[in-house]
């Protein structure tokens, strides 16, 4: 409660709704909604364990505008995954961290960058010795656990400790405001919140990221 929605009319084009098995029918209408008003079309993935098949195509068939604008296609992760390297426009995406995880290395992939994914549930020892032994150029941490205050600063720490301080950390994940300007006092670069677009990503990284030495 308390809280502001803020609706912005983009036109970008083709958006990707991907959504999960548990509500398929709730976060796929809010979503679908949302894109064509804004003049998108829409491809609408749920998720192939859903409950409900059928009813979204039920709301749609009742307007022949939204027919034409809404596109459904079934299918597995696999399914998934090439329709987010059909590059869309805009993905909104309601799921597993992984997934998401996924979405965002492939639209760094697809944007030119060498990129080395982890997976889940690293700790801060292990993505230190990843990135040292890689070289990489910087370090990008998602967290949803809401351990951000302790895990983004760890990170930080061990990188100084072991002679890489010059690796810069960046990231996202469920983080309140509150929380960023301690996080940035930490020496955290940047933090996304969730609702930040790729491509505005990927454009902060082209511009403040800098090949290592």
């Amino acid at each position: 409660m308390g809280k502001k929605s803020l609706l912005l009319h983009q036109p970008l084009g083709a958006v990707l709704v991907i959504c999960p098995w548990n509500y398929p029918f709730h976060n796929a209408i809010t979503a679908i909604a949302a894109a064509v008003v804004t003049d998108n079309a829409v491809v609408y993935k749920p998720s192939e364990h859903a409950p409900c098949e059928g009813l979204v195509e039920e709301m749609l068939a009742c307007s022949p505008l939204l027919m034409d604008l809404v596109q459904i296609v079934y299918g597995d992760g696999v399914m998934g995954t090439a329709l987010i390297g059909a590059r869309p426009a805009k993905v909104f995406f309601t799921g597993s961290g992984a997934t998401g995880a996924k979405i965002v290395a492939r639209a760094f992939r697809d944007a030119g960058f060498e990129v080395i994914y982890t997976g889940l549930r690293q700790t801060p020892e292990q993505i230190v010795t990843t990135a040292i032994q890689e070289a990489v150029d910087a370090v990008r941490l998602s967290i949803l656990s809401g351990a951000h205050n302790t895990l983004f600063p760890r990170v930080i720490e061990l990188l100084g400790t072991k002679g890489a301080a010059d690796i810069p950390v960046f990231g996202g994940g469920i983080i309140p405001e509150d929380d960023i300007p301690g996080l940035k006092a930490a020496g955290v670069l940047e933090i996304f919140t969730p609702g930040t677009s790729t491509e505005e990503i990927i454009g902060w990284v082209k511009t403040n990221i800098r090949p290592q030495a």
